[in-house]
């Protein structure tokens, strides 16, 4: 049983945050809201076409994890498509970015943050 990919990223979230959260990965990364099994906390789904890619959930009571502390996880990456699109939206809706194209395979990396400071990439091959 061969590893082939990301099935998704979940970020769990304190309520004030939640629909920022909703909000930038569906404007910047064009994901859609869709269908959540009912878990006992509230969050959403956010799809790009039938996959539900990002996971967002209520942190609840003393369920809110820490912050501010040295963490091996850095960034979560999402393969794209069509450059000129993504800086373009990424400069309407005013979200800072950087791009990087890699020497070795000549894709374009760029980076964002998330309202929770998460990094986020977009992967584009040339």
């Amino acid at each position: 049983m061969p590893t082939f990919a990301i099935h998704h990223v979940n970020f769990h979230v304190a309520q004030p945050l939640l629909e920022d959260m909703k909000n930038f990965y569906c404007d910047v990364m064009e994901l859609t809201p869709g269908f959540r099994p009912e878990f006992k906390e509230f969050g959403y789904w956010l799809y790009a076409d039938s996959i539900p890619l990002v996971h967002l959930y209520e942190a609840v009571g003393n369920d809110v994890r820490q912050t501010g502390v040295n963490s091996v996880f850095d960034h979560v990456a999402f393969y794209c498509k069509d450059l000129k699109a993504i800086t373009a939206r990424l400069e309407r809706l005013k979200v800072p970015y950087t791009t990087v194209q890699l020497p070795h395979s000549g894709q374009f990396q760029i980076g964002v943050t998330d309202p929770a400071g998460h990094k986020a990439e977009f992967i584009i091959e040339p």
